[in-house]
C-alpha cells in the first residue's frame, strides 16, 4: 500500500513536467526488475487533435546499481492500421559521465528520469497509436530497471 502511493506520487511529479498538456501517461513495472530484450514494453493511446504537435517521453525507473552508464533502446510509432510512422535507435546516459552518480530524481534505492523520445512530433491523422520500446543494448536480460513508461504532452511553443 505505501508502496503504490510512493510509486503513485513518483509518477504524478513526472507528470507534472509538461505543465498540464500530459494527453497520457503510463508506466509498466518489470518483473525482477529485468528488461528482457525480447519484451517490448507497448503503450496505447488516441490523439484527437492531430494539428498539435507532441513531445513523447520515455520515463524510466531504475536503481543506482545499473550496470551500465547508458540505455540504448529501440522505439516504434505505429498507427491502428499497424503501419509504422516512426522508428529510431536512441541512446541515453543514466550517469555522469564525470561523477558516476546517477541521473534522474529519487531517493535510496530507485531513480526516475524523463527522456526525450520524440520531440515535436505531429500525426498525420487522428486516432489510436501504439509505441513500442524495447531496450537495445548487448544483454538479453538487462537488471535493475525496475519500471518503462511514456509520456505523450502537447508540444510547448518554442520561444525566442
Amino acid at each position: 500500500m505505501i508502496l503504490t502511493k510512493w510509486v503513485t506520487g513518483c509518477i504524478l511529479l513526472l507528470c507534472s513536467f509538461c505543465d498540464g498538456n500530459t494527453l497520457y501517461t503510463a508506466q509498466k513495472k518489470l518483473i525482477d526488475n529485468i528488461w528482457d530484450q525480447q519484451a517490448a514494453c507497448t503503450f496505447d493511446f488516441a490523439i484527437q487533435n492531430f494539428t498539435q504537435a507532441y513531445d513523447i517521453f520515455l520515463l524510466l525507473q531504475y536503481m543506482p546499481d545499473y550496470s551500465y552508464q547508458n540505455l540504448h533502446i529501440k522505439y516504434q510509432l505505429q498507427d491502428n492500421q499497424a503501419n509504422t510512422v516512426e522508428t529510431a535507435l536512441k541512446d541515453d546516459l543514466l550517469f555522469d559521465p564525470k561523477t558516476g552518480k546517477p541521473l534522474g530524481k529519487g531517493w535510496g534505492k530507485k531513480k526516475y528520469i524523463k527522456l526525450p523520445l520524440i520531440t515535436n512530433y505531429h500525426f498525420e491523422k487522428p486516432g489510436d497509436y501504439s509505441l513500442s520500446v524495447e531496450q537495445f543494448m548487448r544483454t538479453e536480460k538487462l537488471s535493475s530497471i525496475v519500471s518503462v513508461g511514456i509520456q505523450v504532452c502537447q508540444a510547448q511553443p518554442e520561444t525566442n
